[in-house]
């Protein structure tokens, strides 16, 4: 993708969904797993990051829409290979879901996994 190429859009999806955050959150979402399949990882994390934003602002720091969009945050972090921004993520959003959903929660689980996979990818000094 060329640099910029998309900044226009971006505005205009800020613009157009104003006044519905939880749609603009969705997109911008899914946007940044695009960005994160097509290789463009700082535009991945920028997506992501401003979704979980959007998701805490209307519904709450600890809602699962926001638990989830703070876990595709790290994992936009991960495909950038930027671990030591990735694994804190990865260790609040599994310490919340725990905390609002039980241990056993099969999203607690996988978030569990995430993180696992995480730690044993992190270089050693």
């Amino acid at each position: 993708l060329r640099p910029g190429a998309l900044g226009d859009v971006h505005a205009q999806i800020a613009d157009a969904f104003r006044d519905q955050p939880l749609v603009e959150a969705s997109i911008r979402s899914a946007l940044g797993t695009t960005y994160g399949y097509l290789g463009e990882a700082e535009l991945a994390i920028r997506q992501h990051q401003r979704a979980r934003e959007l998701f805490e602002a209307t519904l709450g720091p600890e809602h699962t829409q926001t638990l989830s969009s703070m876990n595709n945050v790290a994992l936009a972090y991960k495909g950038a290979g930027q671990f030591d921004r990735a694994l804190p993520l990865y260790e609040e959003a599994l310490r919340l879901r725990k905390e609002k959903l039980g241990a056993t929660f099969s999203r607690s689980m996988n978030h569990r996994c995430a993180h696992s996979q995480l730690v044993t990818r992190i270089p050693t000094a």
